[in-house]
């Protein structure tokens, strides 16, 4: 049975304090085309993930979209870089000084900067990457299902086609063998017209 090259997967896993959510979408393309959207803890399994689902995929564009986050009930914490927010809180001192104010962005303007603020996970990356794996099987086994069932579907449609154009053709041969010795007189009935009833040789 002939498989879609398009198709959707969904999975989640909350497990040990980590929430893991994969969403695969599998587009038309004549190579394997992988386009990962992972979050920046992820990033470093992406190697691992490409040849997971090589394991599953041979051709398609594959768009993986990634997110993950700390259980709201583990005792997962944060951590606020104070480094990091002091160098921001300078710089933004020294250029109120160039601009001639003393007036300084809002704290949510500093909070919301890359590394700012960072999760503490007591989780290693063992575990994380296992997780993740597990997530993404699931989400390729989900796509998987989805494009069987697509490819049965246009098979379906492909044989219905066929179907039709077969029968087509049919009732045109016998719509023609129904019509062919009238069609057959009325053309020796104009070309006797022309050449004044003359006797024709039908052999030739």
């Amino acid at each position: 049975m002939p498989i879609s090259m398009t198709g959707f997967g969904h999975h989640e896993i909350s497990e040990d304090g980590i929430i893991i959510r994969v969403d695969i979408k599998a587009l038309n393309s004549r190579y394997l085309d992988l386009n990962f959207k992972l979050p920046r803890i992820l990033s470093e399994f992406e190697p691992q993930l490409s040849n997971l689902i090589k394991d599953y995929l041979i051709r398609g564009r594959i768009i993986i979209h990634v997110e993950y986050e700390a259980d709201d009930s583990s005792d997962n914490g944060l951590i606020l870089n104070e480094n990091l927010l002091k160098q921001f809180v300078n710089t933004a001192t020294k250029a109120g000084k160039i601009l001639n104010t003393s007036k300084l962005p809002d704290i949510d303007f500093f909070l919301n900067q890359t590394d700012i603020i960072k999760t503490d996970l007591d989780i290693d990356k063992e575990q994380i990457e296992n997780c993740l794996e597990k997530t993404v099987i699931f989400a390729l086994q989900e796509t998987q299902k989805m494009r069987k069932i697509e490819g049965e579907n246009l098979t379906k449609d492909l044989k219905n086609r066929l179907s039709h154009i077969s029968d087509c053709i049919e009732n045109i041969d016998i719509h023609t063998n129904q019509n062919r010795a009238t069609l057959i007189q009325k053309y020796r009935d104009r070309i006797n017209k022309l050449i004044d009833n003359s006797e024709i040789d039908e052999m030739r």
